[in-house]
């Protein structure tokens, strides 16, 4: 019959144990909370803040149908205030630079519009609106129903998205020049004066536009970008940083300039009017424009490099200070963005170390894992003098012949989860755990100033608190000697381990102890190495254990003292149970 055993109470050993575990990201967290009062972290917070709202991009965990029609809807908004915008305040350029040019300098509200020629402006407007209109739903429309849908995107998907600020930066392009196309045949008197200076007010209005548009949809769009992105490689870039400076130079720098030196030509030649005032109105205005267009135009510019190098940069930050590894969204298609791909490669590859680094860590200790960093790889070792503790359940075969597999695994894994926090707690090493049994070392890989002392108190408290998992038994056996600590194994396959007289000792020392009351048994020359536990410990005399010629001082724990004949009657009795060999060779039970 099985022993009334609380196996539920075993079985949350298990969580113990998980607990222990736990331990190993507590660096992490505590780095997290020093992260987030950081200056760096803390200061674009606010920015942050307002990105989100504008353009922040779905977490990954809730992606979905809804949460990308929120999106898509988002970006319909800003992308048409964004262009009303900016064709408007082009518009007005045009319309207040052609009228100083063609006037002379005069300007007047109720002169600026012919009113013969509003049909005209009206019919070009239409006409205008209509084409460029269709042109940017008809690129716009496909990549936004893709997206709403959730699906996973192809990599013609992703380029198409990828071009998507350039696509409606060339719709704007073509809206002008429908426009143009409609007004200047119908709408002038037919000179070649006229048709020069509006060709030239609508190409600088149109150019204008369209740098506007692209610097503006590719702002709005990177929710968009960041998600198609999420599974692709960005292959190269399709606008560089280079050319976007080129082209705001080209529209606010280059055609202002070419314009004042056309005003100036034509006033020269008797194609334009002389200035009727003092101050040169054309000239003030246009420069006037450059400078609002170069304002709006740097400010975005500036923020498509800033945003990402930010976004870099405080990911950098997590990275070193915090120790945890984000994951940054790729939504530019100029080098920053392979920029931004290269940081997640980057991070993904220092994510996967650390995993296994930890997963190292918990295969073969903290202290082995150190020391392979530390020296690499190679047969390392040396003699040096170690405490040894071996500890072993009684019963355990039977216990695995009554007990379900997952119940014997949960109630090893709460013994061992004891076993692990006692060896720790006194600086020890877990050199294995060999089925039922765990060996400890003390003083290798890492020293300790009194290895036998550990290991002999490591032995009592764990005597202590294996008491919780009774009626199961323990029997535990600690030696203390020189052994020789390092790699053993095969050039393509080695482990750390300790080999020595004292690691064999403790574990017959560990079958002896199942014969006494308190299951503990030490060696006298663990004792002898150990003042400080002297007192903790008594003799019961002395015993040949098996494979041994000369006699072993033995001691028992001082809370479970036994008559000294009793504990050598019971001794003899139990030795001669001891098997032939302990390391590989288990006695059946």
């Amino acid at each position: 019959m099985a022993h009334p055993i609380g196996w539920r109470s075993l079985l949350s050993g298990v969580s113990g144990k998980r607990a222990a575990v736990a331990k190993l990201s507590r660096r992490g967290r505590i780095a997290r909370a020093h992260a987030a009062s950081s200056p760096l972290v803390g200061a674009s917070r606010a920015v942050r803040r307002i990105d989100e709202f504008l353009i922040g991009v779905p977490d990954p965990s809730q992606d979905g149908p809804a949460s990308r029609r929120h999106v898509a809807n988002r970006f319909l908004i800003l992308a048409g205030l964004g262009l009303v915008a900016s064709n408007t305040f082009a518009s007005i350029e045009m319309i207040v630079m052609v009228r100083l040019v063609m006037t002379g300098g005069e300007l007047s509200v109720w002169g600026m519009v012919d009113t013969s020629n509003v049909p005209v402006i009206i019919a070009s407007v239409v006409g205008a609106l209509l084409i460029g209109g269709s042109l940017s739903a008809y690129l716009v429309y496909p990549q936004l129903m893709w997206f709403t849908k959730a699906v996973a995107a192809s990599p013609a998907r992703r380029r198409s998205i990828q071009m998507m600020p350039l696509q409606q930066a060339s719709a704007a392009m073509v809206t002008w020049t429908t426009g143009a196309a409609i007004y200047i045949p119908f709408g002038l008197g037919g000179t070649a004066v006229e048709f020069v200076v509006f060709g030239s007010a609508f190409l600088m209005a149109g150019t204008s536009a369209g740098c506007l548009t692209y610097l503006l949809v590719e702002r709005v769009s990177r929710p968009i970008v960041a998600i198609a992105m999420r599974d692709g490689v960005l292959a190269g870039s399709l606008l560089g940083v280079r050319e976007r400076l080129l082209a705001v130079w080209i529209v606010f720098s280059a055609v202002p300039l070419l314009g004042i030196i056309a005003i100036n030509v034509g006033r020269a030649t008797g194609w334009l009017p002389e200035n009727r005032y003092v101050l040169d109105a054309p000239t003030i205005v246009l420069a006037t424009f450059c400078l609002l267009g170069g304002i709006r135009a740097t400010f975005l510019v500036s923020r498509s490099i800033t945003d990402p190098l930010r976004e870099i940069r405080v990911g950098m930050e997590e990275v070193q200070v915090a120790h945890t590894y984000p994951v940054l969204d790729v939504y530019d298609s100029s080098e920053l963005g392979i920029l931004q791909q290269g940081f997640n490669d980057m991070v993904s590859g220092l994510a996967e170390r650390e995993q296994i680094r930890e997963l190292f860590e918990r295969h073969v200790g903290d202290g082995v894992a150190k020391l392979a960093m530390e020296r690499g790889d190679g047969f390392h070792g040396e003699n040096t003098f170690v405490g040894v503790l071996f500890v072993d359940i009684q019963g355990s075969t039977r216990l695995a012949e009554r007990e379900a597999p997952d119940t014997v695994a949960a109630i090893l894994n709460s013994f061992f989860a004891i076993v692990a926090d006692v060896v720790d707690r006194h600086s020890g090493f877990i050199n294995k755990f060999e089925g039922d049994a765990a060996l400890a070392i003390f003083g290798a890989p890492s020293t300790v100033d009194d290895p036998a002392g550990a290991a002999l108190a490591a032995a009592r408290d764990l005597h202590a608190e294996l008491e919780v998992l009774r009626p199961l038994r323990f029997s535990i056996g600690v030696s203390a000697g020189v052994v020789f600590a390092g790699n053993i194994g095969a050039t393509t396959r080695y482990e750390y381990t300790v080999v020595g007289d004292a690691v064999n000792e403790s574990a017959r020392l560990s079958e002896a102890a199942k014969s006494v009351r308190s299951h503990v048994l030490a060696s006298g020359s663990a004792l002898a190495a150990s003042e400080v536990e002297s007192g903790e410990w008594h003799s019961i005399g002395s015993l040949v254990l098996r494979g041994r010629a000369e006699p072993t001082k033995l001691y028992t724990v001082a809370v479970a003292k036994d008559s000294e004949e009793w504990n050598l009657r019971t001794l003899v009795e139990g030795a001669l149970k001891i098997p032939a060999t302990v390391l590989g060779l288990r006695p059946r039970r």
